[in-house]
C-alpha cells in the first residue's frame, strides 16, 4: 500500500487524497466493515421478494353431484351447470405486502386445459405481509360435455392470471404478470376427489423474483479488510 502511495504515476493532489482514505480505512475499518454488512443484510431482505403462492382450495360441480342431481346421469342434461370455486391467495413474505389488479380466472374440462369453458373476473385487492386471503365465486359452465363426464372422474383445469405489485417501505414495485394453474379431478360428488388443496404453479414464475445477496456487501467488506 505504501509503494502506491509513493508512486511516480501519482501527483500530489492525489498521493494525499489516497492518503487520506487509507488512514481513515485504518482507524475505522472495523465501522466501516460493520455497516456494510449489516446495510447488505438490510438491502437484501428488503429488495428480496418472493412471488405469491395461490391453491385451489374447493371446487364444487353440481351438475356432477349425483347425490343432488340422481336424474342426470341417465337424462345426460344437467340441472345446474354453475361451477363454485374457492381460490386462496398467500403472501409468503413478511415485510411485503402484495397489490393484485384486475385479473382472470378460466376454467377448463378435461386434460391439457383445451377447452375453455368458463371465465371469471378477478377484481383487484391488496394483501398485508404474512397474509392470506380468499377469493370464492360461481361460474356457469357452457360447452362441458356432461355426458361423458357423468358418472365418472372428470378432469378440470384453472388457470389464474394477474399482475401483482410489491410493497416497500413506502412505494410499490412495477407490475410483474402471474400466471398459475393446476388440474383437479372432480368425482361423483361433484367435489374434489382428493381432500388436499391443490397447488397454482407455474415454472415461467418461479424466477420472477428478484434476489439481491447480502453475501455481494460481505464479500466486499472482507476484500477491504485483507488489503490493509
Amino acid at each position: 500500500m505504501d509503494g502506491d502511495q509513493d508512486s511516480p504515476f501519482l501527483r500530489p493532489l492525489e498521493r494525499r487524497r489516497l492518503s487520506t482514505l487509507i488512514n481513515i480505512w485504518k482507524d475505522h475499518w472495523i465501522t466501516i466493515c460493520v455497516v456494510l454488512i449489516f446495510g447488505g443484510i438490510w438491502f437484501s431482505t428488503t429488495f428480496n421478494v418472493d412471488m405469491p403462492k395461490l391453491y385451489l382450495q374447493q371446487i364444487y360441480v353440481p351438475a356432477l353431484d349425483l347425490s343432488e342431481n340422481p336424474t342426470a346421469a341417465a337424462a345426460a342434461a344437467p340441472v345446474n351447470p354453475t361451477l363454485f370455486f374457492d381460490i386462496r391467495f398467500e403472501n409468503p413474505m413478511a415485510d411485503h405486502s402484495n397489490s393484485y389488479g384486475d385479473g382472470e380466472i378460466a376454467f377448463f374440462y378435461g386434460p391439457g386445459r383445451s377447452l375453455r369453458v368458463a371465465n371469471y373476473t378477478l377484481g383487484g385487492f391488496n394483501l398485508d405481509a404474512g397474509k392470506t386471503a380468499y377469493r370464492r365465486g360461481l361460474v356457469e359452465g357452457r360447452g362441458v360435455p356432461w355426458d361423458g363426464a357423468l358418472g365418472a372422474a372428470a378432469i378440470f383445469g384453472v388457470e389464474v392470471a394477474v399482475k401483482v405489485r410489491f410493497g416497500y417501505w413506502f412505494w410499490y414495485s412495477n407490475k410483474r404478470p402471474l400466471r398459475v394453474g393446476g388440474d383437479v379431478e372432480v368425482g361423483p360428488s361433484g367435489r374434489k376427489v382428493r381432500s388436499e388443496d391443490v397447488p397454482l404453479t407455474s415454472a415461467a414464475n418461479m424466477l420472477r423474483g428478484r434476489r439481491f445477496s447480502a453475501l455481494t456487501f460481505v464479500a466486499v467488506s472482507l476484500l477491504l479488510v485483507s488489503v490493509v
